[in-house]
């Protein structure tokens, strides 16, 4: 074989693997291009879905403001005794209340005179909500458990979530309340209204 035929020989090789190289190139940047276009459209629908989802559990959502009306120290509604009034509304049948024991409200503060023990305050936490200083008001781990595990959770569930129907959207947003509850009002506060509200 001649040197010019051998030349010529490894050229058109070089070329070959050459145009070779480029067509996996094309090829392969296709397939990315491809795979990165699914993948934001994957995305966008996520972010689409979750936005629905999210706007579907905020709807009619309780307001926390119905709280401190409910529990307010002096005024709150639950302070208040039953009254049963006859079909008009206007005239009072019945006062429910025990006048032998006076409905008193209780702080946390051991320094104040009118206060749970600290020993009842740090049993409640215990056995009800171990982690109750450290968590957002909820457990992620139970996030679409059925029933109330944090006092923030009891506290929004038995107040402002009693006509809803058991289910995941329940759930759902008794958590989120019970995030709003802890952010808005403090942890303090939140064990003060539930200790001064459970049923014991």
């Amino acid at each position: 074989m001649r040197l010019l035929d051998l030349t010529l020989l490894i050229q058109r090789r070089r070329r070959q693997a050459s145009a070779q190289r480029k067509s996996a190139q094309k090829r392969f940047s296709h397939i990315a291009l491809g795979l990165g276009a699914t993948a934001g459209l994957l995305l966008a629908v996520g972010l689409l879905w979750a936005g629905i989802t999210y706007a579907q559990l905020t709807t009619d959502l309780p307001s926390l403001d119905l709280l401190p009306e409910l529990l307010d120290r002096q005024n709150g509604l639950l302070q208040q005794p039953t009254q049963l009034y006859d079909r008009s509304g206007e005239t009072l049948l019945l006062t429910l209340e025990n006048p032998g024991i006076p409905h008193t409200w209780l702080t946390i503060d051991p320094q104040q005179e009118e206060s749970f023990s600290p020993i009842f305050v740090q049993s409640t936490i215990a056995l009800n909500d171990p982690r109750f200083w450290q968590h957002p008001g909820f457990q992620w781990r139970s996030l679409t458990a059925p029933q109330p595990e944090t006092l923030a959770e009891k506290l929004v569930n038995d107040l402002l979530l009693e006509n809803e129907a058991p289910g995941l959207r329940r759930s759902l947003r008794m958590r989120l309340l019970a995030a709003q509850l802890v952010k808005r009002f403090g942890r303090a506060q939140v064990l003060e209204w539930y200790l001064n509200s459970a049923y014991y």
